[in-house]
């Protein structure tokens, strides 16, 4: 991201309908900034199919990773 944090919805639509998913979240901690917090993480899991959305939180600065494996 820039310098502004924000709350993303990512659709999980490009995913095969009739399947579940488990999805891996790694994105910003608490307190996450790109200039004093740099090495504040979460992980968070969540099962998910075609018609989810998973939600994420970016830090100033920061990002996120997503793995989504088939159950």
């Amino acid at each position: 991201t820039d310098e502004e944090a924000r709350h993303i919805k990512i659709s999980t639509g490009f995913l095969p309908s009739g399947g579940t998913y488990e999805a891996e979240v790694m994105q910003d901690g608490a307190g996450a900034h790109y200039l004093t917090n740099r090495e504040s993480t979460q992980t968070k899991n969540a099962t998910v199919n075609h018609k989810s959305t998973i939600e994420v939180d970016l830090a100033p600065g920061g990002g996120a990773c997503i793995l989504i494996k088939k159950k």
